[in-house]
Order: C-alpha cells, then sequence, then structure tokens
C-alpha cells in the first residue's frame, strides 16, 4: 500500500532539504578556503606585495596580474616554499629577494587560490 500524498511530500522535502545543506556546506567550505588564505597573505606577503597584491616599492613585485601568478600552481607554491635569493631574483629593481616560507599543504592551497583571484 502507497503511504498518503502528505508523506511524500515530506520525504521529497527531506531530500530537497539535504541536498541544499550539502550544497551550503560546500560553497562554505570554499569561501573558508579563501579566507584562510586572504589571512594568510596579510600575515606573511602583504608587507613586500601590498595588501591588494599590487606590490610595494622597493621591496616586492605586484602579484595581481603577475605572469607567475597565472601560472601553474605547482610552481606557484614551489616558489613559495623555496623563495628566491641571488642569481635566482627574477626582478633586479627588487633587490632583496623573497623569504622561503614552511607552510601545510592546506595553507599552500589557500594562498595559491586567493592569490589567483586577486
Amino acid at each position: 500500500m502507497a503511504p498518503p500524498a502528505d508523506e511524500k511530500g515530506e520525504g521529497v522535502m527531506k531530500k530537497i532539504v539535504g541536498i541544499v545543506a550539502v550544497l551550503m556546506a560546500c560553497t562554505w567550505s570554499g569561501a573558508a578556503v579563501a579566507a584562510d588564505g586572504a589571512s594568510i597573505y596579510g600575515s606573511k606577503c602583504a608587507m613586500c606585495h601590498g595588501a591588494e597584491g599590487k606590490g610595494v616599492a622597493m621591496m616586492g613585485p605586484a602579484l595581481a596580474g603577475n605572469d607567475i601568478v597565472k601560472g601553474e600552481e605547482g610552481a606557484i607554491k614551489e616558489l613559495i616554499r623555496t623563495g628566491r635569493a641571488g642569481s635566482d631574483i627574477k626582478y633586479p629593481n627588487f633587490p632583496m629577494g623573497m623569504t622561503s616560507f614552511s607552510m601545510s599543504d592546506e595553507e599552500l592551497d589557500a594562498v595559491v587560490t586567493y592569490l589567483k583571484g586577486l
């Protein structure tokens, strides 16, 4: 015997609510990663590259629109991990070089996601 019509409606409604909850969780977790990336960028990178990634004179080049940031995520992560000094300095008008940073894979993912959005 089929359940009454209102019980069928409740089952469909529960499924819809469940799907919406999953979608909201996915959206929120993506935003959380970007927010973490912004926080990490603000504490580790903004001093030299500027709060909006537009660079700081004599400190660090602009990252917004930079070819490196437009490139492969793996190359960006490697640059963050190893830094640049000496003959590896790409921008001679920024004589300081770039320090290396120790970050977890999750932190690197968050920073790269943030950088790609600049």
